[in-house]
């Protein structure tokens, strides 16, 4: 689909998604009455099925604007242990949902990019191989200043994907069934396009992702080149 008529169908499926999330909000706080706990219960089942159509719509919005060359980005300084952390946070139904748990490193490094196309650069990396992990793994993330210019961050593939070694994993939305596993081709794809935009790389590997961004002239960086 050509990338104009894929952010115009964007526009179409996010106006009515909005509304039906907000209206199960309003149900769910009881902004248009009262209701019962049954329909209260439902209405939050709704609005969370919602804002994740939400967030895969954003995420074809995302794929269209980078095809097109249409993606703004506004340069800034983003520690990301703080990042990592948030996302964390926000991951944690699903990581509980999969038995599954994120190692974050102690330390902490900056890079220097569009903070929002960042921020969604990692919570696609990570929400992706939370969805494929399975019971009792664990995902560590690991960061290292690579080079003076260059930070890396280093993340566990989860078993589910060892049948699909280096860049074969792109292409496993057309060859497994498994639905947990649906999309994981495609977000990893949108991941190494939006990396490359932000001045970075994504390697796949057999047993880790790297994604390397580049880094912020920070004390961290300043060592380096003292050393």
């Amino acid at each position: 689909m050509p990338a104009d008529s894929l952010r115009q169908l964007v526009h179409e499926l996010r106006t009515p998604t909005n509304a039906i999330a907000g209206f199960a909000e309003m149900i769910e706080a009881q902004m248009l009455g009262p209701v019962g706990d049954a329909y209260r219960d439902r209405a939050q089942v709704i609005r969370s099925q919602a804002r994740e159509l939400l967030g895969a719509i954003d995420d074809l919005d995302l794929a269209a604007r980078i095809d097109s060359a249409a993606l703004s980005l506004v340069p800034g300084q983003i520690a990301l242990r703080p990042v990592l952390a948030t996302i964390v946070d926000d991951l944690a139904p699903l990581a509980e949902l999969r038995g599954s748990v994120i190692a974050l490193p102690i330390a902490d490094l900056s890079v220097t990019g569009d903070r929002r196309a960042v921020e969604r650069l990692l919570a696609r990396l990570l929400a992706t191989l939370v969805s494929a992990s399975g019971h009792s793994e664990r995902i560590g993330v690991h960061m290292a200043l690579e080079t003076a210019e260059m930070v890396s961050i280093t993340i566990d593939r989860p078993q589910a994907l060892a049948d699909y070694p280096g860049d074969s994993v792109l292409d496993i939305d057309d060859e497994r069934e498994d639905a947990t596993l649906l999309g994981t081709g495609f977000a990893l794809r949108l991941a190494r396009n939006l990396s490359r935009e932000l001045g970075g790389t994504l390697v796949i590997g057999r047993e880790s992702l790297t994604l390397r961004l580049p880094a912020a002239v920070n004390e961290q960086v300043g060592q380096a080149h003292l050393s």
